[in-house]
């Protein structure tokens, strides 16, 4: 119904160029079956949906649906711009660092990554011309270029976020490297009482004994290629293990392949590992393993690989 300024120019829209749309609004209305239909409908034309961030929302409740930070949402307008005025090699979606799971104000358990390799493997796709999404935590390592920042704190944070970015958007390729909790803390024990987490404020430390209650967080590899939209989009995981031996790697390498539909899984043992950098790399493909001693060598074998 083009019956303002808004719904007329859309109508008149031309589809050579690009359309974005940065939704916000309370939880429940971005997540009713309305509003999930109309944005499938929206991207089917060609709309290119924007995810939404989570917080505090104007409604004073908490939640997905909060409108982008302006800085990020001109971000994908400099790279839709940037890939309108040039022809991009495919679109990929990365992500690196680690999560960090709240116990109270103070105090988290964090899985400990630098995001070098990410920022590496980024790097090289970006030179050679490829669209980036960098899905990063806050302390992750940033590549130098052209690229859609997105960032990530928790599970399930990362998990959210990945979900909204692979449904709402066309990837060739997705490339994850984050190191991700296996658990998350729950519930505190203190004396006879228990609390849910995270705590608003601190745990005092005059407790002589507390205990944490954690629940096992599902694989978010297994299900990237349920959440793309496209459902040709090559998958790369990796799997770091500590000092195992080659029957049990392949073993490991073998049951990820299987269950998250994996194309190419990269390997590497943290004995190889000096000084927070990783020096050797196994990559698993189609029946054949490629090594490869560095993080830029790396970057260019799962480009070769993604590409044939």
């Amino acid at each position: 119904i083009s019956d303002n300024l808004l719904t007329s120019l859309f109508l008149a829209h031309d589809w050579t160029k690009p359309y974005l749309i940065a939704p916000a609004m309370n939880t429940k209305m971005y997540e009713h079956p309305a509003t999930v239909e109309s944005i499938k409908k929206l991207t089917d034309w060609g709309v290119k949906i924007l995810p939404t961030d989570s917080g505090f929302l104007a409604c004073g409740d908490e939640g997905n649906g909060k409108l982008l930070d302006p800085d990020k949402i001109f971000e994908y307008i400099q790279v839709e711009i940037a890939s309108s005025k040039s022809t991009k090699k495919g679109n990929i979606i990365i992500t690196s660092g680690g999560t960090t799971e709240d116990i109270d104000n103070v105090r988290h358990m964090k899985n400990i990554s630098s995001g070098r390799t990410g920022a590496i493997i980024a790097e090289n796709f970006i030179r050679n011309n490829y669209g980036i999404t960098y899905l990063h935590s806050s302390d992750a390592l940033k590549p130098k270029g052209a690229y859609i920042s997105e960032e990530f704190h928790s599970f399930k944070d990362l998990d959210y976020k990945l979900k909204s970015l692979l449904r709402n958007n066309d990837y060739d390729a997705i490339i994850h490297l984050a190191a991700v909790s296996d658990y998350t803390p729950t519930k505190i024990f203190v004396n006879d009482n228990n609390y849910l987490l995270p705590l608003k404020g601190k745990i005092s430390s005059q407790h002589k004994k507390i205990k944490i209650e954690f629940i096992r967080n599902d694989k978010i590899v297994n299900n990237i290629k349920n959440y793309s939209k496209n459902k040709r989009t090559a998958l790369v995981s990796f799997k770091l293990t500590n000092d195992l031996d080659s029957a049990e790697i392949s073993q490991k390498v073998n049951k990820i392949i299987k269950d998250s539909k994996s194309d190419i899984v990269v390997h590497n043992d943290l004995k190889a590992r000096t000084n927070g950098v990783q020096k050797q790399f196994n990559i698993y493909c189609k029946g054949k393993i490629y090594r490869v001693e560095t993080a830029k060598d790396l970057s260019k074998k799962i480009e070769e690989l993604i590409i044939t």
